[in-house]
């Protein structure tokens, strides 16, 4: 190895001790190895090697994968480790995860982590892959260093550097063992980082085991609810007769006082769902603190709250949703999307075809409650709890404590089930005050029905669509259907920015206009899948806020974030365009997915000047390529392994189609379903089979995603069939699982599903079929009974078997 190259990367430093090639630095954290030169004075080795906030690799030969996104049951750090493990060409069983502290200095080292939108591994894979691929170059430069070879003769493979011209190999560990490698990857290094191929791999699209597996079956997994800290006391909420509005006026705990042993005291406060965000609602609180959690459980049916409640907030869901059909009836809202002139081909069809469909609020459900604990050492507030955003966490409370931000450390637990539930923090700001204000380490836990009335269920919606068709029958069925009208009104749920933009044709690949929606009708997700995939000539989506259910319940993202219902109204609508043109809704939807304009998805490979195929481009941003033709190619794949149309099948049964790209265009997981439901003797409905087939763009652990594809299947089928949280004088009537109804185990349809790939990048598959199912079961439905559903769930029209 050459001095120049030595000095350039400043990887190697050498201690003076040594006159041969074997270069050793010091380090307060280093280990000792025997200096053979002088056996009395050892050598020191820094035990790691740390290239990258990402890994850490050890003279033992471990490695240890850093998963900075929360693991809440989808096996991240699994996915994340194969990423790390495939460029490191790491040997799989020397390779471990963790979850590390978040504080200020590994925030501003690992920027946003946000687990959401099913973007953990698309964002990830890019970082992770090129850093491993830098720090195997550089084990690579250190092991021929130390064999005396030239580093453009070896590779690794399995974790061993070989040198094949004079049949040499040296492990890492041997390597970290000798040597220290201390430099730290750079933003130069990474942009010079060449990946690997598709066909090069070895350790993704493997079906491994996930890591965190053996100490969740054998109990040593930690969750928030298990964190136990010396001196601590427990917060136990006490709600208001309002889900939002009411003001917290007195407490009287006399009763308490006398009556329970180990009570405290019970706090006014004020929580808040996002510390961090601009937008984020905030709730009065009656903490009951006591020395257990009985206790203060006991002491909060003892105290007594007076509240000041807002009667226009006593308000039914009956009520909720008559305001949302005259909302529909009588607002414009705002464009969301805009191709060709929909107001044009309306005013000159020949007829229309108008629906409205409507869904209820779903619970997130969760089966771990939320419960953060929060201690202060010598200044600092530690939190032990489970969030989906601890990187927006950390700056979040220290403002709500008016705290440095360095003051404050998030401890990573495994999150018991969340679906977007645990983005909300009230708790942890509850934990926080109480630890501030009490001087002592406070757990605050919530129970089931705490969870159920301080929780952001899905809003509840109601969509009005109009299709404009042509009765000239000599036409061709594409050229009949002219145009749709989307309307949809829901609550507003996350504060984040969003745009109209407006096309002129469905062949322009770029839009002639956009701009951003004023700031109080950011849809932050609701929006999300109304912007479809198919090759319309004209269409407008027009979202109108329901300020009534803001009013009345803070709404949120529950999994597919708003395409649950954006996708059951949409493609139940266009089942109900091909009945009304005498089409097979399968051919309907296969005409137009050609992927014209802005359909087609970024280009695959980079411009040259003579115009032929260039690169191939990689990254998160080509997760769109080939746009709709992927959704039809996924459409037909399903179709045919479920013999869709077969003539073979009874006549108690039929089948119903839905397709989507989940995460809109941001993060599209091409997919598709085929739902069979058949009659019962008894008149009842039955799901019986599932078939889909999902474009995930690269399969890193096929195992990981047909489990998260199963999942997101029992989760659509569940909200399709049986869930809605009902609003009852301001509160969520259903408080706990023997209200709230949901699919059980007992009596689950077959699943067949079918995983495709392109190559290029890995996109979210968390929540990529759900809401597929309504929609799929209720056009199933329909070609069974003739009946079409356009509210949900299904269980109040029907009876489900």
């Amino acid at each position: 190895m050459g001095k120049e190259l030595v000095t350039r990367r400043k990887f190697l430093l050498s201690t003076g001790a040594l006159s041969g090639g074997l270069l050793i630095a010091e380090s307060v954290n280093a280990g000792s190895v025997i200096n053979l030169l002088d056996p009395g004075s050892p050598l020191m080795i820094p035990e790691n090697y740390s290239p990258a906030v990402w890994f850490t690799m050890q003279s033992s030969g471990e490695t240890t994968i850093h998963v900075y996104r929360q693991e809440i049951g989808q096996h991240i750090g699994t996915a994340l480790a194969q990423i790390v493990a495939e460029e490191l060409e790491l040997n799989w069983d020397k390779v471990n995860i963790d979850c590390p502290i978040v504080n200020v200095s590994s925030i501003e080292k690992t920027g946003r982590q946000l687990t959401g939108g099913s973007n953990s591994v698309r964002e990830s894979f890019e970082p992770l892959s090129k850093a491993s691929c830098v720090a195997r170059q550089f084990l690579i430069e250190a092991g021929a260093d130390l064999m005396g070879a030239e580093p453009t003769d070896c590779y690794v493979d399995k974790g061993v550097v070989v040198d094949p011209i004079y049949d040499q190999r040296m492990s890492y560990a041997e390597i970290l063992a000798q040597t220290a490698i201390e430099h730290e990857i750079a933003p130069e290094d990474l942009d010079s980082a060449v990946l690997k191929k598709k066909s090069q791999y070895k350790i993704i699209g493997k079906p491994i085991k996930a890591l965190d597996l053996p100490e969740k079956l054998n109990g040593k997994a930690r969750y928030a609810i298990d964190a136990r800290v010396p001196n601590m006391v427990y917060g136990k909420v006490s709600l208001a007769p309002t889900r939002l509005g009411s003001k917290l006026l007195f407490i009287n705990d006399a009763n308490a006082r006398e009556e329970v042993n180990g009570y405290l005291s019970t706090l006014s406060l004020t929580t808040k769902a996002l510390p961090g965000l601009s937008m984020g609602s905030k709730t009065d609180v009656a903490l009951v603190i006591a020395e257990s959690f009985p206790g203060a459980m006991r002491a909060e049916k003892s105290i007594e709250v007076t509240w000041d409640v807002p009667p226009e907030n006593l308000v039914d869901a009956k009520a909720l949703f008559a305001d949302a059909k005259k909302t529909v009836e009588t607002q414009t809202g705002d464009v969301f999307l805009s191709v060709g002139n929909v107001s044009k081909v309306l005013a000159e069809a020949s007829s229309r075809v108008v629906s409205d469909y409507t869904t209820n609020m779903i619970e997130h459900a969760a089966l771990e409650p939320r419960s953060a604990t929060v201690q202060n050492i010598e200044g600092t507030f530690h939190i032990y709890s489970s969030v989906h955003m601890p990187s927006g966490l950390v700056p979040g409370i220290a403002r709500e404590l008016g705290i440095a931000p360095d003051k404050v450390a998030y401890h990573a637990h495994l999150v018991g089930g969340s679906f977007g539930d645990k983005i909300y923090s009230y708790q942890i700001v509850l934990a926080a005050k109480a630890c501030q204000q009490l001087e002592r380490p406070v757990k605050v836990m919530l129970t089931r029905e705490d969870q159920f009335n301080l929780g952001h269920p899905k809003s509840i919606s109601h969509q009005r669509f109009e299709a404009a068709i042509s009765d000239d029958t000599r036409l061709s069925v594409n050229n009949r259907l002219l145009g749709i009208k989307h309307d949809l009104v829901a609550g507003r749920c996350m504060p984040f920015p969003t745009r109209t933009v407006k096309y002129a044709d469905a062949d322009a690949r770029s839009p002639v206009e956009t701009g951003l929606w004023p700031g109080s009708h950011r849809a932050g997700g609701v929006v999300s899948g109304s912007d479809h995939w198919y090759d319309l000539d004209n269409v407008e989506v027009n979202y109108i806020p329901h300020e009534l259910t803001n009013q009345l319940v803070p709404v949120g993202l529950v999994r597919t974030v708003g395409n649950f219902y954006t996708v059951f109204g949409i493609e139940s609508f266009f089942d109900e365009v091909a009945h009304a043109l005498k089409v097979d809704p399968l051919d309907l939807r296969l005409g137009f997915l050609k992927g014209r304009g802005r359909n087609r998805g970024v280009n695959a490979y980079a411009a040259t000047e003579d115009n032929q195929p260039g690169e191939l481009l990689r990254g998160p941003g080509q997760v769109t390529v080939d746009g709709g033709r992927r959704l039809a190619n996924v459409l037909k794949i399903a179709a045919g392994q479920a013999n869709y149309g077969s003539s073979l099948r009874g006549q108690n049964t039929a089948q119903g189609i839905s397709i989507a790209a989940a995460e809109n265009r941001n993060n599209p997981s091409f997919a598709a379903c085929v739902a069979e439901v058949k009659a019962t003797d008894g008149g009842a409905i039955k799901v019986s089979k599932l078939t889909v087939c999902a474009d995930v763009g690269l399969a890193i652990n096929p195992d990981g995603i047909r489990s998260q594809i199963e999942g997101s299947l029992l989760w659509g089928l569940s909200s399709s069939l049986y869930e809605a949280a009902t609003l009852e004088q301001g509160r969520i009537r259903e408080s706990n699982f023997d209200a709230y109804k949901w699919q059980r185990n007992g009596d689950l349809p077959e699943l067949d599903i079918h995983i495709v790939e392109n190559g290029i990048h890995p996109t979210g598959i968390g929540e990529n079929t759900l809401a597929l199912v309504a929609p799929a079961v209720c056009n199933a439905i329909f070609n069974l009974t003739g009946q079409r559903i356009r509210s949900l769930p299904i269980s109040q029209q029907l009876q489900i078997s």
